[in-house]
């Protein structure tokens, strides 16, 4: 399935009932779950793109857990940072991970091989709307799918390199 033909499908199930919109949910829960096991199984040397968009390994500490969690995330790299939607594929709540990164900011991305730690930070105000409009585009218009889809408004993290 092509990245246009899954935003054609999101599209018509935002006008449609609950029960598809669950359904496309939890299909993109074991999509996400596989392609994360896929990068790290293969350590990287799949999954470092999907639909032509870069993909980073997330390293984070849980808020409640203490232990390591990892997913896979589209990114857009500017400067000495990444960007990263807190998404969730248009759910009305946050995915696991921005819990975290409020709780413990300091993270790891991998991309490939490299590992690099971080220091996450929510945007807020101008510097929101000037990463949203970036990284919609660098998904298509994907994110603007997901945010007319749910009540609350999608965060963005910069993941500020530190070494």
């Amino acid at each position: 399935m092509t990245m246009a033909n899954l935003r054609l499908l999101t599209s018509r199930l935002v006008r449609t009932n609950t029960k598809e919109i669950s359904s496309l949910n939890i299909f993109l829960k074991i999509f996400l779950y596989l392609h994360m096991k896929i990068y790290v199984i293969t350590n990287a040397r799949l999954g470092k793109q999907i639909f032509g968009i870069p993909c980073l390994l997330l390293l984070n500490i849980g808020a409640q857990s203490n232990i390591e969690r990892k997913a896979v995330l589209a990114y857009l790299e500017e400067k000495d940072a990444y960007y990263i939607v807190a998404s969730n594929g248009g759910s009305n709540s946050h995915p696991s991970w921005y819990y975290n990164l409020k709780k413990n900011p300091l993270a790891k991305v991998k991309i490939g091989k490299e590992v690099k730690s971080v220091e996450a930070e929510e945007l807020t105000g101008d510097e929101r709307t000037k990463y949203w409009v970036k990284l919609d585009n660098l998904n298509r218009g994907g994110y603007q799918n997901y945010q007319i889809r749910t009540h609350r408004q999608i965060p963005i993290f910069k993941l500020k390199i530190t070494k």
